[in-house]
């Protein structure tokens, strides 16, 4: 259930779905419609994501696990015959877009120190607003403290757009006393790469704010449909055009 239907709680994902396109927050939260596709990057980051949660939680236990294969049993299902169909960019195959997920999870190394991983967190930023939820990635102990990170997919080696990732990270922030936030950039390129890069979070008034207004914004029904290059690989594009 969302925070416009029940008030009682609001994920991140919800308010960064919003303001990527109100129209496509309405049909998948709201009405909670069936996708007419799935997006390739959708799909790919999630299989990468989990491949990468897996090797991270095996670390935090000292133990050992094969990316690749997490990655296939978490690729699979997109890919099955009575899936929904995977819409795919002009230049991407399925079984090419699996080969470079193996690929990058296979160069994926883990920090040292590791205390949590798909950490939950529920926090209040504003006597109005729901609870914001959300799953940290990770959270790994240094000599200065504890530092929340968060991994990404990337087709360039440092990410070139951190806005909502700053506004997420200042949500772990509000729930952990952190030194340092970060990202974990995972390139991929012919020749896969990890990087660290540092990210500052928004301050608290910043977030306050903004959460403030997105929320009210869901509340009052706005759904206009913000054009983009995503919406040739949205999931509710037919629909969408027909309205």
């Amino acid at each position: 259930m969302i925070a416009a239907a029940t008030g009682t709680h609001l994920s991140f994902s919800q308010l960064r779905t919003f303001v990527e396109c109100p129209r496509k927050w309405h049909y998948e939260k709201v009405e909670q419609a069936e996708p007419e596709r799935v997006p390739a990057s959708l799909a790919f980051g999630s299989a990468v994501h989990a491949a990468c949660a897996a090797v991270n939680e095996a670390a935090m236990n000292g133990e050992t696990v094969n990316a690749g294969n997490v990655f296939d049993c978490a690729w699979e299902p997109y890919t099955a015959a009575d899936a929904t169909p995977l819409a795919l960019g002009d230049d991407d195959e399925a079984a090419a877009l699996a080969e470079k997920g193996r690929a990058l999870v296979s160069i994926y190394k883990p920090p040292a120190g590791i205390v949590a991983v798909e950490q939950h967190v529920e926090v209040e930023i504003a006597p109005d607003l729901p609870p914001l939820v959300g799953y940290i990635d990770l959270l790994y102990q240094t000599a200065d403290g504890l530092v929340v990170a968060d991994v990404k997919t990337s087709g360039t080696r440092v990410l070139s757009d951190v806005e909502m990732l700053a506004a997420q990270l200042a949500v772990y922030g509000r729930a952990f006393p952190v030194v340092r936030s970060e990202a974990i950039v995972l390139f991929k390129g012919k020749v896969p790469a990890q990087t660290i890069q540092g990210v500052q979070p928004w301050p608290e008034n910043r977030l306050r704010t903004w959460a403030t207004e997105v929320h009210a914004a869901m509340q009052a029904g706005v759904r206009f449909a913000h054009r983009s290059r995503n919406c040739r690989t949205c999931q509710f594009r037919d629909r969408c055009a027909a309205e």
